[in-house]
């Protein structure tokens, strides 16, 4: 069986990070909540950040070590799966709290 090329998860995850820093410059969470399409655009590709990272653990647990892959896999799944009861907040804080690091963490992978 083929095995998927652990570099465009890295590639996706990244492009993900870049969009989600785009769409939330100048906002804060109150902004953020009050701008559907704006927080539609950041919870997608946060769940892409999700899947992404945890599908590259799955080929490449070497180079996830001591990432949250965990956490990002189960914010991935209550934003899909608990749509109906996203928390803007929670949202805006792992942006702000979260991302950075993850995106530090990975930017040297990505060539």
């Amino acid at each position: 069986m083929h095995e998927p090329d652990w570099r465009i998860f890295v590639f996706d995850i990244l492009r993900a990070i870049a969009n989600i820093e785009a769409f939330a410059q100048g906002y804060d969470a109150t902004a953020l909540a009050a701008d559907t399409m704006r927080l539609h655009a950041v919870v997608f590709d946060l769940s892409i950040v999700g899947e992404a990272l945890k599908r590259l653990d799955a080929v490449r647990p070497d180079l996830t070590a001591g990432l949250p892959v965990q956490q990002a896999w189960s914010m991935r799944n209550r934003l899909i799966h608990g749509y109906a009861q996203i928390d803007p907040s929670l949202v805006f804080g792992v942006i702000r709290d979260d991302l950075p690091a993850l995106k530090k963490a990975l930017e040297p992978l990505d060539g």
